[in-house]
């Protein structure tokens, strides 16, 4: 498969950290949903990540724009808070790898949080790597 130019450059442009800053931004000022001007593969691996451990609650893809509308959820039957604290493990010149063994150290410390990883079957949360037994490069903890 060839990428074109423009495809290679918003690839680039990704970043975890500024996407985790906008996605706080917008839990913060309650809004029901935002657009992220990015689009690429990570992006929605890491949002199924988040939909699955019910962070979001659903998106929607703008092909033509090139971008993504992500709807946030509110969840108070699970209490969870507004305010979540999201924790970067690893940068480009980082790599943080966890075993099996460790994730499940970590689920018993922070039974509530979301941990994603990049692993070889792509960006997968903590539950899904124990439940494949991989582990892989810690990326971030949601709590």
């Amino acid at each position: 498969m060839i990428k074109s130019n423009q495809q290679k450059k918003i690839s680039k442009n990704f970043s975890m950290q500024a996407f985790f800053q906008t996605y706080l931004i917008a839990i913060q000022s309650k809004r029901s949903f935002f657009v992220y001007p990015i689009l690429n593969s990570t992006l929605i691996a890491l949002l199924q990540c988040l939909e699955k451990d019910s962070r979001l609650n659903g998106y929607q893809v703008l092909f033509g724009e090139q971008k993504v509308k992500i709807f946030l959820n509110y969840d108070s039957a699970k209490n969870r808070p507004l305010n979540q604290k999201v924790r970067f493990y690893s940068s480009q010149g980082r790599k943080r790898m966890i075993t099996v063994k460790m994730l499940q150290h970590f689920k018993n410390q922070y039974p509530n949080s979301l941990a994603i990883l990049n692993t070889p079957r792509g960006l997968m949360n903590l539950n899904e790597c124990l439940f494949y037994h991989c582990g892989g490069e810690f990326v971030v903890s949601i709590t």
